[in-house]
Order: structure tokens, then sequence, then C-alpha cells
């Protein structure tokens, strides 16, 4: 399990785990999943660490247009996205990249990123560090049913300056996942594709798809169903 970490992860470690997590994101959201609780209680690391997994879907659900409506209380506090708990109801797999970036910000950090106590505190800790969003920065925010007009106005930090280990292109696909406005926030498909992952991507490719092989073949000898 990669439980919380006091040491931070950087360089090609770092971004072959965030690969790996993504993949397996893509995969649930091609199959029209939302995982709904990315956390690090919830990647599955193999003893050598060269293998990573997303687990439990317990709190999976499908999506579907038009989007159904699902409860916001979902999702470890740590990793909620904004939306949530603003009292959205109508979410997308976007959620889940919110939470990738939680992650990716808690590995390179060595803690987590937005620490609150409860919903409140957490939409505070999210808007000191990631600026108070308005109608500008993100249109519809002033719809939603927990949004207050009266929020403490903080304008947005660097990301840059509050995780010096990570590179800029490291940054700019943490601040892609972190973007406020769902529909602009960056999906696993096209963070796959993200050149901080260039040094790695060839080998995360090969030894997926030799995990894959394995699974297909011990399938076909068991005649059992993988998912």
């Amino acid at each position: 399990m990669l439980d919380q970490r006091a040491t931070p992860l950087m360089g090609p470690k770092l971004k072959d785990i965030l690969y790996q997590l993504l993949s397996g994101l893509h995969a649930c959201h091609s199959r029209r999943i939302v995982h709904r609780d990315i956390k690090l209680n919830n990647i599955l690391v193999s003893k050598d660490e060269k293998i990573v997994k997303v687990a439990d879907l317990g709190l999976g659900r499908p999506f579907s247009m038009p989007l159904q409506t699902y409860t916001h209380d979902v999702m470890t506090l740590l990793y909620r996205a904004p939306e949530i708990l603003l009292g959205e109801a109508h979410y997308l797999p976007a959620v889940d990249m919110w939470s990738m970036g939680c992650v990716l910000g808690e590995l390179a950090l060595g803690r987590p990123l937005f620490m609150g106590e409860n919903e409140f505190t957490q939409l505070i800790r999210i808007f000191e560090i990631m600026g108070t969003p308005n109608e500008e920065l993100w249109s519809g925010v002033s719809l939603l049913s927990n949004y207050n007009s009266q929020f403490p106005k903080w304008p947005p930090q660097s990301l840059a300056s509050l995780i010096p280990v990570l590179e800029p292109e490291g940054i700019d696909l943490l601040e892609a996942m972190l973007r406020y406005k769902p529909e602009c926030r960056i999906t696993a498909e096209v963070a796959l594709q993200h050149p901080w992952f260039d040094e790695v991507r060839e080998e995360c490719e090969e030894r997926l798809h030799r995990q894959m092989s394995l699974l297909y073949a011990r399938r076909d000898t068991d005649n059992q169903m993988w998912c």
C-alpha cells in the first residue's frame, strides 16, 4: 500500500508511479466508471515497487449523459474535489483527476497538499493555495449550494515555490489536474501524453503490456474472467 510518506518522492520514481496510476484511472474512465475514492491508502505497490495499481472500487459508479445525481458525501476529505465540497451533485470523472493531483502533490511534498479537518476547513485550505474561485475563474461556481460570496479572497500561491522538488513540467501537470472548473481539468488520457512522462513512458508501457499478457494467459489457463 502506498501509504502516507514523510519523505518526498521525486524524479523518475515519482513519474513512474503517477504514470501507472493514471493508466489505471484511464482504464476506469474509458469504461465509464468514476472511482470516487482515489487516495494513497487505495494505491497498491508490489514489493519491488515496480508495479503500482489503483484499488478499492467500492465507491465507484458508472457515469452517463445526461449526468446522474450523486451524493456529495464521497471521497476521502483530503482528496475531495472542490465542486463536491461546494455541493455539486452532477459531477464528472474530473473529480478523480483532482484527487490524483492531490496524490501527486502529497508524494512530492511528503505530506497532504490540502489538509483540512472538516468540509469547510478543507475548502479554506484549497482556497489558500489555489486562490478563492470566482465567476471569472470558474463560471457557475456562485450557483453551487455551498458557495458563499463572503469567502475570504485569497490570491493563488505558486505551486513551484510550494513544491520545489517538482520540475516545471511536473508543476504544469499538477496545475492541469487542479484546475477549478471540472470541464477544464486535464483527463487521464491526455495526462498520460504529458511531456513530464517522456523519460518513463516507454518502460512503463512495456511493463503494463507484460502485466496484461500475464493476466490474459492466466485467464485462459484458469478459464476465469479478469477485470
